[in-house]
């Protein structure tokens, strides 16, 4: 079961969406059949810190430009991690605490559990506080115990962080600006595109306007309206590109892979 948001820009007719995620995949289409942009954020999260986040975005909207962009360091994102060396005491943006030698390990999220090792935690799970002794678990909202189980109501449990992605409709003419880490981008019969991602794929099809791709882990293939005969920039440093047909004018480049050309 997933979760979406949908952003709508007031303007009707072509627009530039400028979209940013992390951890996130973003798929754009063009779509003839509409006037209206519509941005949808996908997640996984039915509650809890990510859905927090997402209702707390405040898009720029200007007429004709439109941008949403996610936190780079929000629920899911990813982030860095603090490390007490004192009793071995990690916690980490996904929502996770280990306590190798205190508690053991405690995770949020609907397959979350908390496994006590040799010693004891106290939690605050919906306003109920709960005792979880050595050699005892929780699991799902469950405590089982020598004595029994404790049940919690789901609506007790919050879904601990996860990825965001991206799915966009854009009225014909429209450009997209989007930039991702740890994520694909794939576009079809978007006429410009300015796309770059730090670990993923991008793909770019359909292309009527110059337009620039570039990852620094990944492939690239890309392809115009065989219509127009934009000049594209594509850049890879670690990846293959592949061109799809010959009505581009292409300026390919690659550090660590291979140049695929039409037969």
């Amino acid at each position: 079961m997933t979760t979406t948001r949908t952003f709508e820009p007031r303007h009707r007719g072509p627009i530039t969406v400028d979209l940013y995620g992390y951890n996130s995949n973003m798929e754009v289409v063009s779509d003839k059949s509409i006037t209206q942009a519509a941005i949808h954020l996908i997640t996984e999260a039915r509650n809890g810190p990510t859905i927090d986040m997402i209702d707390a975005l405040r898009p720029r909207d200007t007429g004709d430009f439109y941008e949403l962009r996610l936190p780079k360091n929000g629920p899911g994102m990813g982030g860095n991690s603090i490390t007490i060396s004192d009793g071995d005491v990690q916690v980490n943006s996904f929502g996770g605490v280990f306590a190798s030698n205190v508690t053991g390990m405690v995770m949020t999220g609907r397959s979350g559990f908390v496994s006590t090792g040799g010693g004891d935690v106290d939690m605050h799970v919906g306003g109920k506080h709960i005792q979880v002794r050595g050699g005892q678990t929780f699991i799902n909202g469950r405590l089982a115990t020598t004595e029994g189980e404790e049940n919690l109501a789901p609506s007790d449990i919050k879904d601990g962080p996860a990825p965001v992605h991206f799915r966009v409709e854009l009225p014909p003419g429209s450009t997209l600006v989007g930039e991702t880490y740890n994520g694909n981008i794939t576009s079809t019969d978007v006429g410009k595109v300015q796309a770059e991602t730090y670990n993923g794929d991008v793909r770019a099809t359909g292309l009527a306007g110059d337009s620039q791709l570039r990852t620094y882990n990944g492939n690239i293939t890309v392809g115009s309206d065989r219509v127009s005969r934009p000049t594209v920039t594509v850049k890879t440093y670690n990846g293959d590109i592949t061109l799809l047909d010959e009505d581009m004018r292409v300026r390919p480049q690659t550090r660590n892979g291979n140049v695929r050309y039409p037969n």
